[in-house]
C-alpha cells in the first residue's frame, strides 16, 4: 500500500527534475522518479536502523534538482548537450549523498537540533512556495504540449486536485467500506483519474492531453556516470564543478533536515530508536545509489511514515 502511495510522488519528482530538458525527456524523468524512489526506500529499509520509517523521493530535493537542470539548460558550454546535462545533475546527486555520509559520521544530527523552530518552519513553507510556484507555469500553458494548455485539460487537472484534497470528506459521505476510507487522497485521485481520463478519452472528442508516454525500465539501469567512468572528466563539466558542489550540498542539507523531522514525527507516534549516525549514512549511501542508477534524490517523509503505521508496520 505504501508503495502505491509513493509510486505519483516518485514519478512526479522525476518529472520536475526533467522537466527543463523538454518533452523529449518526460519518459525519462518518470523513469529516473521510479528508480530513485525504488533504490532509497529499499536500501533504507536495510541499512538503516528497523522501523516503520519511509524513505522515497521528495518534492523538496526534486525541486533542486530542476534548479540544477535549468541552470545547465542555460549554460554556454552546454547547450545542445541534453545527456550531459542529465549526468552533471547525476554527479550532483552523488556529491549529496557522500556530503549526507559525512554529515552522519561527523554529528551534524546534533548541531540541527539547536536550528530555532521558525527557521524550520520558514524552509517547509519555502519548499511549499517553490513547489507552488514552479508549477504555475505548467499549470496554464507553458507552450509545450505536454502541459495543460486547453480548457478542458485544465478543468480536468483542477477538478482531480480539489477531489484529492477533499477524499476523506467524499468517502466519509458516500459511506465507503473502511478499507476504502483509508486510501490516501494522493492514491485515490491517481487510480481515479487514470480511469476517468481513459474512459473520457476513449468515449468522447474531448482533448485532456497526452500520456508519459512508454517508460524505457531496464534492469539494470544504464548509469548516466559511465560515460565518466570510460571518458574521463569532460572540460564542459569541469567549468560548472563549482555550481555542482554548491547545490550538492543543498541537497544534503536538505535531505537531512526532512529525514530528522521524519525521524521526529516517528518518535511521536511511537517509541522508535533512532541512530542518527547510521540512519544518515544509510540516507547517504541511498542517494548515492540512486545516482548511480539515473534516479532523483529521496529522504524519509512523514506522510508516508504515517500511512505504514497506520496499516501496522513496526518494522522493516
Amino acid at each position: 500500500m505504501v508503495g502505491l502511495v509513493c509510486l505519483p510522488l516518485c514519478t512526479a519528482c522525476g518529472l520536475l527534475v526533467y522537466a527543463p530538458l523538454g518533452p523529449g525527456y518526460v519518459a525519462a524523468g518518470a523513469a529516473a522518479g521510479l528508480y530513485g524512489g525504488a533504490i532509497v526506500g529499499v536500501l533504507c529499509a536495510v541499512l538503516a536502523t528497523s522501523s516503520f520509517i519511509i524513505t522515497t523521493s521528495r518534492v523538496s530535493m526534486a525541486l533542486v534538482q530542476a534548479g540544477l537542470t535549468s541552470t545547465l539548460v542555460g549554460n554556454a558550454a552546454l547547450v545542445g548537450h541534453p545527456a550531459l546535462i542529465v549526468t552533471t545533475v547525476t554527479l550532483c546527486l552523488l556529491f549529496a549523498g557522500i556530503w549526507q555520509i559525512l554529515f552522519g559520521i561527523f554529528g551534524v544530527a546534533s548541531v540541527i537540533k539547536f536550528a530555532p523552530h521558525p527557521v524550520l518552519t520558514g524552509l517547509l513553507n519555502g519548499v511549499g512556495a517553490l513547489t507552488i510556484l514552479s508549477q504555475v507555469k505548467p499549470f496554464f500553458g507553458g507552450g509545450d504540449i505536454m502541459w495543460p494548455d486547453h480548457s478542458a485539460m485544465l478543468a480536468f487537472a483542477v477538478l482531480l486536485a480539489l477531489f484529492i484534497l477533499n477524499y476523506p470528506s467524499i468517502a466519509t459521505r458516500l459511506r465507503l467500506p473502511s478499507f476504502l476510507r483509508k486510501i490516501p487522497g494522493s492514491l485515490a485521485g491517481f487510480l481515479l483519474g487514470t480511469v476517468a481520463y481513459y474512459i473520457v478519452t476513449g468515449l468522447s472528442p474531448i482533448d485532456l492531453g497526452p500520456t508519459i508516454g512508454k517508460l524505457n525500465i531496464a534492469f539494470p539501469p544504464a548509469s548516466p556516470l559511465l560515460p565518466l567512468v570510460s571518458a574521463g572528466p569532460d572540460s564542459r563539466l569541469v567549468s560548472v564543478l563549482p555550481e555542482i558542489i554548491i547545490v550538492s550540498i543543498v541537497l544534503a542539507v536538505i535531505s537531512t533536515v526532512e529525514s530528522l523531522l521524519a525521524y521526529r514525527a516517528a518518535q511521536n507516534l511511537d517509541d522508535v530508536e533512532i541512530h542518527p549516525v547510521r540512519d544518515l549514512s544509510a540516507q547517504g549511501l541511498s542517494n548515492c545509489a540512486a545516482a548511480m542508477i539515473g534516479g532523483v534524490g529521496g529522504s524519509a517523509i512523514p506522510s508516508a511514515l504515517l500511512i505504514a503505521y497506520r496499516l501496522g508496520g513496526r518494522t522493516r
